[in-house]
């Protein structure tokens, strides 16, 4: 499709409040059971996507670590948006 095309969707989809925004990214964390309906997020020992790999440093919180990713992830334009694994160590 040639460019005036996806302008002229834009348009129309920014008018009608269709798919106007894409999220940034899908992030999947894991938790862990704290008993009867509770639950803590896990420490990552990495974050997956678009076939790179993060690790956190030392001193960052968890919440820090996935804006980082976020924030180096590229943006992907009106391609569907990545998928990012928070992954955690095998032993926990």
């Amino acid at each position: 499709m040639n460019k005036s095309i996806y302008v002229r969707l834009d348009r129309l989809e920014a008018r009608t409040g269709i798919n106007v925004e894409l999220p940034e990214a899908i992030v999947v964390q894991f938790v862990e059971s704290s008993g009867e309906f509770g639950s803590r997020p896990c420490r990552s020992d990495r974050a997956e996507a678009d076939g790179r790999t993060w690790y956190p440093m030392p001193s960052e919180t968890e919440v820090d670590f996935e804006k980082r990713v976020l924030a180096e992830l590229p943006r992907r334009g009106r391609l569907p948006p990545p998928l990012v694994i928070m992954c955690r160590p095998a032993d926990s």
